[in-house]
Protein backbone atom coordinates (compact mmCIF):
# COMPACT_ATOMS: atom_id res chain seq x y z
CA UNK A 1 0.00 0.00 0.00
CA UNK A 2 1.58 3.44 -1.18
CA UNK A 3 0.83 6.53 0.70
CA UNK A 4 -0.34 9.57 -1.36
CA UNK A 5 1.50 11.57 -3.64
CA UNK A 6 2.83 14.45 -2.11
CA UNK A 7 1.94 13.45 1.30
CA UNK A 8 5.34 13.49 4.36
CA UNK A 9 5.75 9.86 4.96
CA UNK A 10 5.42 10.12 9.30
CA UNK A 11 8.19 8.50 11.00
CA UNK A 12 8.82 6.64 14.17
CA UNK A 13 12.21 5.72 15.00
CA UNK A 14 12.82 2.47 17.85
CA UNK A 15 16.13 2.85 19.54
CA UNK A 16 18.56 5.63 19.34
CA UNK A 17 21.86 3.85 19.68
CA UNK A 18 24.65 3.96 17.18
CA UNK A 19 22.51 3.19 13.77
CA UNK A 20 19.71 4.89 15.26
CA UNK A 21 21.49 8.38 15.40
CA UNK A 22 22.76 7.82 12.01
CA UNK A 23 19.08 7.52 10.32
CA UNK A 24 17.79 10.21 12.68
CA UNK A 25 20.39 12.09 10.61
CA UNK A 26 19.78 11.12 7.72
CA UNK A 27 15.79 11.51 7.80
CA UNK A 28 16.21 14.68 9.64
CA UNK A 29 17.39 16.11 6.20
CA UNK A 30 14.96 14.26 3.68
CA UNK A 31 11.96 16.67 2.61
CA UNK A 32 9.87 13.89 2.14
CA UNK A 33 9.09 13.00 5.82
CA UNK A 34 8.08 14.30 9.29
CA UNK A 35 9.73 12.81 11.88
CA UNK A 36 6.74 11.85 14.27
CA UNK A 37 8.08 9.50 17.53
CA UNK A 38 11.46 8.76 19.27
CA UNK A 39 11.15 5.61 21.40
CA UNK A 40 13.75 4.63 23.79
CA UNK A 41 14.61 3.79 27.10
CA UNK A 42 13.50 6.74 29.27
CA UNK A 43 16.76 7.04 30.86
CA UNK A 44 18.54 8.55 26.98
CA UNK A 45 15.25 11.30 27.11
CA UNK A 46 17.66 13.91 27.34
CA UNK A 47 20.42 12.92 25.38
CA UNK A 48 17.12 12.94 22.36
CA UNK A 49 16.04 15.93 23.00
CA UNK A 50 19.41 17.69 22.90
CA UNK A 51 19.57 15.84 19.30
CA UNK A 52 16.17 16.82 18.46
CA UNK A 53 17.01 20.79 19.64
CA UNK A 54 20.21 19.77 17.19
CA UNK A 55 18.07 19.17 14.19
CA UNK A 56 15.60 21.64 15.19
CA UNK A 57 12.90 18.96 15.72
CA UNK A 58 12.04 19.40 19.77
CA UNK A 59 8.81 21.22 18.30
CA UNK A 60 8.01 18.39 16.11
CA UNK A 61 8.93 14.66 17.29
CA UNK A 62 7.73 13.65 20.60
CA UNK A 63 9.80 11.29 22.81
CA UNK A 64 8.23 8.28 23.96
CA UNK A 65 9.44 5.50 26.35
CA UNK A 66 9.48 1.93 26.00
CA UNK A 67 6.34 1.59 28.48
CA UNK A 68 4.63 3.84 25.58
CA UNK A 69 5.06 1.78 22.87
CA UNK A 70 1.24 1.14 21.91
CA UNK A 71 0.41 5.26 21.78
CA UNK A 72 3.06 5.19 19.14
CA UNK A 73 1.75 2.41 17.27
CA UNK A 74 -2.24 3.45 16.99
CA UNK A 75 -0.51 6.97 15.99
CA UNK A 76 -2.51 7.12 12.67
CA UNK A 77 -0.37 9.86 11.14
CA UNK A 78 2.94 7.39 11.49
CA UNK A 79 3.37 5.19 8.16
CA UNK A 80 6.39 3.90 8.90
CA UNK A 81 8.81 2.27 11.68
CA UNK A 82 12.45 2.25 11.87
CA UNK A 83 13.54 -0.28 14.07
CA UNK A 84 16.89 0.44 15.11
CA UNK A 85 16.68 -1.40 18.70
CA UNK A 86 18.97 -4.68 19.88
CA UNK A 87 18.27 -7.89 18.25
CA UNK A 88 15.75 -8.91 20.94
CA UNK A 89 13.08 -6.03 20.79
CA UNK A 90 12.48 -6.48 16.81
CA UNK A 91 10.16 -8.87 16.50
CA UNK A 92 7.99 -7.28 19.40
CA UNK A 93 8.13 -4.10 17.23
CA UNK A 94 7.89 -5.37 13.56
CA UNK A 95 5.18 -7.18 15.02
CA UNK A 96 3.32 -4.29 16.64
CA UNK A 97 4.06 -1.82 13.43
CA UNK A 98 2.68 -4.57 10.49
CA UNK A 99 -0.51 -5.21 12.86
CA UNK A 100 -1.22 -1.70 13.18
CA UNK A 101 -0.65 -1.27 9.32
CA UNK A 102 2.67 0.61 9.49
CA UNK A 103 5.40 -0.46 7.04
CA UNK A 104 9.11 -1.49 9.12
CA UNK A 105 12.73 -0.48 8.05
CA UNK A 106 14.48 -2.92 10.39
CA UNK A 107 18.34 -2.95 11.08
CA UNK A 108 19.77 -6.40 10.48
CA UNK A 109 19.23 -8.82 11.83
CA UNK A 110 15.52 -8.68 11.63
CA UNK A 111 15.56 -11.55 14.17
CA UNK A 112 17.85 -14.28 15.92
CA UNK A 113 16.09 -16.72 14.57
CA UNK A 114 15.45 -17.95 10.56
CA UNK A 115 11.47 -19.13 12.17
CA UNK A 116 11.28 -15.80 13.32
CA UNK A 117 12.08 -13.88 10.51
CA UNK A 118 9.59 -16.11 8.52
CA UNK A 119 6.85 -15.48 11.05
CA UNK A 120 7.32 -11.56 10.32
CA UNK A 121 7.59 -11.88 7.03
CA UNK A 122 4.42 -13.74 6.98
CA UNK A 123 2.81 -11.32 8.62
CA UNK A 124 4.43 -8.09 5.94
CA UNK A 125 2.80 -10.22 3.38
CA UNK A 126 -0.94 -10.58 5.77
CA UNK A 127 -1.01 -6.77 6.39
CA UNK A 128 -0.02 -5.99 2.55
CA UNK A 129 2.96 -4.13 4.38
CA UNK A 130 6.85 -4.11 3.64
CA UNK A 131 9.25 -5.01 6.12
CA UNK A 132 12.74 -4.30 4.53
CA UNK A 133 15.79 -5.08 6.67
CA UNK A 134 18.84 -2.97 6.60
CA UNK A 135 21.42 -4.84 4.63
CA UNK A 136 23.38 -1.43 3.81
CA UNK A 137 26.40 -2.73 1.56
CA UNK A 138 24.10 -3.71 -1.11
CA UNK A 139 23.36 0.11 -1.63
CA UNK A 140 26.77 1.56 -1.54
CA UNK A 141 27.83 3.33 -4.45
CA UNK A 142 31.78 2.36 -4.51
CA UNK A 143 30.18 -1.46 -4.43
CA UNK A 144 27.75 -0.74 -7.12
CA UNK A 145 30.12 -0.24 -9.65
CA UNK A 146 31.43 -3.44 -9.77
CA UNK A 147 28.07 -5.22 -9.21
CA UNK A 148 26.78 -3.65 -12.36
CA UNK A 149 30.02 -4.13 -14.14
CA UNK A 150 29.12 -8.02 -13.16
CA UNK A 151 25.69 -7.84 -14.10
CA UNK A 152 26.66 -6.02 -18.17
CA UNK A 153 28.99 -9.08 -18.38
CA UNK A 154 31.99 -6.91 -17.97
CA UNK A 155 33.63 -9.11 -15.65
CA UNK A 156 32.57 -12.92 -17.30
CA UNK A 157 31.98 -15.54 -15.16
CA UNK A 158 33.06 -15.16 -11.54
CA UNK A 159 35.84 -17.17 -10.24
CA UNK A 160 36.41 -15.47 -6.84
CA UNK A 161 34.78 -13.24 -4.46
CA UNK A 162 36.58 -11.77 -1.55
CA UNK A 163 35.42 -9.45 1.12
CA UNK A 164 37.42 -7.80 4.42
CA UNK A 165 36.00 -6.25 6.83
CA UNK A 166 38.35 -5.06 9.65
CA UNK A 167 36.84 -2.70 12.69
CA UNK A 168 38.64 -1.34 15.07
CA UNK A 169 37.43 -1.61 18.92
CA UNK A 170 33.85 -1.47 19.78
CA UNK A 171 32.24 -1.41 23.92
CA UNK A 172 32.37 -4.57 25.17
CA UNK A 173 28.60 -3.64 26.57
CA UNK A 174 27.64 -3.62 23.04
CA UNK A 175 29.79 -7.09 21.83
CA UNK A 176 27.96 -8.78 25.14
CA UNK A 177 24.62 -8.33 23.12
CA UNK A 178 25.38 -8.71 19.99
CA UNK A 179 24.13 -12.07 19.07
CA UNK A 180 28.04 -12.82 18.00
CA UNK A 181 30.20 -12.40 15.49
CA UNK A 182 28.26 -14.57 12.90
CA UNK A 183 24.94 -12.60 13.32
CA UNK A 184 25.80 -9.47 14.14
CA UNK A 185 28.83 -8.77 12.11
CA UNK A 186 29.33 -10.63 9.16
CA UNK A 187 25.71 -10.98 8.33
CA UNK A 188 26.27 -8.13 6.41
CA UNK A 189 29.05 -9.61 4.21
CA UNK A 190 27.00 -13.02 3.76
CA UNK A 191 24.10 -10.99 2.52
CA UNK A 192 26.37 -9.10 -0.17
CA UNK A 193 28.24 -11.69 -1.49
CA UNK A 194 25.03 -14.06 -2.10
CA UNK A 195 23.27 -10.75 -3.20
CA UNK A 196 26.29 -10.20 -5.64
CA UNK A 197 26.64 -13.85 -7.06
CA UNK A 198 22.89 -14.00 -7.53
CA UNK A 199 23.12 -17.66 -5.71
CA UNK A 200 22.40 -19.70 -2.69
CA UNK A 201 25.43 -21.07 -1.60
CA UNK A 202 26.31 -25.34 -1.38
CA UNK A 203 28.75 -25.46 1.10
CA UNK A 204 29.86 -23.17 4.18
CA UNK A 205 32.90 -23.65 6.04
CA UNK A 206 34.07 -20.94 9.25
CA UNK A 207 37.29 -20.30 11.28
CA UNK A 208 37.42 -18.24 14.00
CA UNK A 209 39.86 -16.90 17.43
CA UNK A 210 40.29 -14.81 19.72
CA UNK A 211 43.83 -13.42 19.73
CA UNK A 212 43.15 -9.87 20.23
CA UNK A 213 44.21 -7.91 23.10
CA UNK A 214 40.95 -8.25 24.39
CA UNK A 215 40.49 -11.92 23.47
CA UNK A 216 39.75 -12.97 27.29
CA UNK A 217 36.66 -10.51 26.80
CA UNK A 218 35.50 -12.51 23.42
CA UNK A 219 36.25 -15.76 24.86
CA UNK A 220 33.66 -14.73 28.08
CA UNK A 221 30.82 -13.64 25.51
CA UNK A 222 31.17 -16.86 23.56
CA UNK A 223 32.26 -14.90 20.83
CA UNK A 224 35.51 -15.00 18.34
CA UNK A 225 36.98 -11.71 17.29
CA UNK A 226 38.44 -12.95 14.03
CA UNK A 227 36.47 -14.54 11.33
CA UNK A 228 37.29 -16.19 7.79
CA UNK A 229 34.46 -18.02 5.86
CA UNK A 230 34.84 -19.86 2.77
CA UNK A 231 31.52 -20.56 0.90
CA UNK A 232 31.19 -22.48 -2.55
CA UNK A 233 28.60 -21.97 -5.01
CA UNK A 234 26.85 -24.08 -8.06
CA UNK A 235 28.27 -21.38 -10.73
CA UNK A 236 31.95 -22.47 -9.61
CA UNK A 237 32.57 -19.38 -7.60
CA UNK A 238 34.35 -19.47 -4.79
CA UNK A 239 33.74 -16.28 -1.82
CA UNK A 240 36.28 -15.72 1.09
CA UNK A 241 34.62 -13.35 4.19
CA UNK A 242 37.67 -11.47 6.40
CA UNK A 243 36.14 -10.03 9.29
CA UNK A 244 37.88 -9.18 12.34
CA UNK A 245 36.75 -6.51 15.15
CA UNK A 246 39.80 -5.44 16.67
CA UNK A 247 42.18 -4.28 14.54
CA UNK A 248 44.52 -0.91 15.11
CA UNK A 249 45.37 1.12 12.02
CA UNK A 250 41.35 1.99 11.52
CA UNK A 251 38.69 1.11 9.95
CA UNK A 252 39.27 -1.72 6.69
CA UNK A 253 36.90 -2.87 4.16
CA UNK A 254 37.85 -3.99 0.82
CA UNK A 255 36.08 -5.68 -2.19
CA UNK A 256 37.46 -8.10 -4.96
CA UNK A 257 36.05 -9.76 -7.69
CA UNK A 258 38.44 -12.45 -10.28
CA UNK A 259 36.20 -12.54 -12.96
CA UNK A 260 36.94 -14.54 -16.56
CA UNK A 261 37.35 -11.19 -18.23
CA UNK A 262 38.87 -8.95 -15.71
CA UNK A 263 39.63 -8.57 -11.87
CA UNK A 264 37.39 -5.63 -10.29
CA UNK A 265 38.98 -3.99 -6.96
CA UNK A 266 36.99 -1.83 -4.50
CA UNK A 267 40.21 -0.54 -2.49
CA UNK A 268 40.00 0.80 1.60
CA UNK A 269 38.16 4.30 1.41
CA UNK A 270 40.70 6.83 3.05
CA UNK A 271 39.49 9.49 4.81
CA UNK A 272 40.58 12.44 2.67
CA UNK A 273 43.64 11.98 -0.21
CA UNK A 274 45.91 13.61 1.54
CA UNK A 275 49.01 11.75 2.24
CA UNK A 276 52.05 12.21 4.30
CA UNK A 277 55.36 10.42 3.28
CA UNK A 278 58.70 10.54 4.98
CA UNK A 279 61.91 8.14 4.63
CA UNK A 280 60.42 5.35 6.68
CA UNK A 281 56.82 5.02 5.66
CA UNK A 282 53.62 6.61 4.18
CA UNK A 283 51.02 7.96 6.18
CA UNK A 284 47.36 8.18 4.98
CA UNK A 285 44.52 8.46 7.16
CA UNK A 286 41.70 5.81 6.76
CA UNK A 287 37.98 5.88 7.99
CA UNK A 288 37.23 5.65 11.18
CA UNK A 289 34.18 3.63 11.38
CA UNK A 290 31.46 1.81 9.77
CA UNK A 291 29.36 5.31 9.84
CA UNK A 292 31.36 7.48 7.83
CA UNK A 293 32.89 4.92 5.16
CA UNK A 294 29.45 3.84 4.25
CA UNK A 295 27.55 7.20 5.01
CA UNK A 296 26.57 7.70 1.24
CA UNK A 297 24.88 3.60 1.34
CA UNK A 298 23.14 4.79 4.61
CA UNK A 299 21.26 7.67 2.28
CA UNK A 300 20.57 5.44 -0.05
CA UNK A 301 19.30 2.58 1.43
CA UNK A 302 16.70 4.86 3.04
CA UNK A 303 15.83 6.73 -0.02
CA UNK A 304 14.94 3.10 -1.35
CA UNK A 305 12.53 2.05 1.33
CA UNK A 306 11.09 5.83 1.44
CA UNK A 307 10.53 5.12 -2.58
CA UNK A 308 9.08 1.48 -2.00
CA UNK A 309 6.65 3.18 0.44
CA UNK A 310 5.69 5.46 -2.00
CA UNK A 311 5.09 3.03 -4.35
CA UNK A 312 7.38 3.55 -6.79
CA UNK A 313 9.71 0.42 -6.50
CA UNK A 314 9.79 -2.62 -5.26
CA UNK A 315 11.88 -3.88 -2.20
CA UNK A 316 15.32 -4.87 -3.33
CA UNK A 317 16.21 -7.31 0.03
CA UNK A 318 13.60 -9.70 -0.80
CA UNK A 319 12.15 -11.97 2.32
CA UNK A 320 13.84 -15.34 1.23
CA UNK A 321 17.09 -13.86 1.15
CA UNK A 322 16.98 -12.12 4.71
CA UNK A 323 15.76 -16.30 6.24
CA UNK A 324 19.06 -17.92 4.11
CA UNK A 325 21.47 -15.11 5.40
CA UNK A 326 20.29 -16.01 9.07
CA UNK A 327 20.17 -19.49 8.00
CA UNK A 328 23.97 -19.26 6.57
CA UNK A 329 25.08 -17.53 10.02
CA UNK A 330 23.41 -20.39 11.95
CA UNK A 331 25.46 -23.08 9.52
CA UNK A 332 28.93 -20.83 10.04
CA UNK A 333 28.36 -20.85 13.96
CA UNK A 334 28.22 -25.06 13.36
CA UNK A 335 31.44 -25.24 11.52
CA UNK A 336 32.69 -23.05 13.72
CA UNK A 337 31.93 -25.46 16.44
CA UNK A 338 32.64 -28.44 14.89
CA UNK A 339 35.47 -27.71 12.61
CA UNK A 340 33.59 -29.26 9.71
CA UNK A 341 32.58 -28.08 5.97
CA UNK A 342 28.42 -27.77 6.64
CA UNK A 343 26.26 -28.15 3.18
CA UNK A 344 23.68 -26.05 2.93
CA UNK A 345 19.88 -27.08 2.60
CA UNK A 346 18.33 -26.24 -0.32
CA UNK A 347 15.87 -23.40 -0.32
CA UNK A 348 12.04 -24.94 0.93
Amino acid sequence: MATQKNTPIGIAIFGLGRIGKVHLHNLASAFRVNIKWIVDDISVHDDIRTLLQKYRLEHVTRVASLEEADTVHSDTSVTAVFVCSPTCHHELTIKKALTAGKHVFCEKPVAGSADVIKSCYAMAKKTNRTLFCGFNKRFDPDFDVIYRKKQNGDLGKVRQLIMISRDPPIPMSYIRGSGGIFHDYCIHQLDYVCYFLGERPLTVVAYGNTNSLKADDYRDCNDVDLSTIILTFRSGAIAIIETSREITYGFDQRLEVLGSKALAMCENIPLSAGKMMVASETIQNVCPDNFVRFARSYVVEVNNFLDVVEGKTECLVKPHECIMVSELAHLCEESLRTGQVVKVPPQE
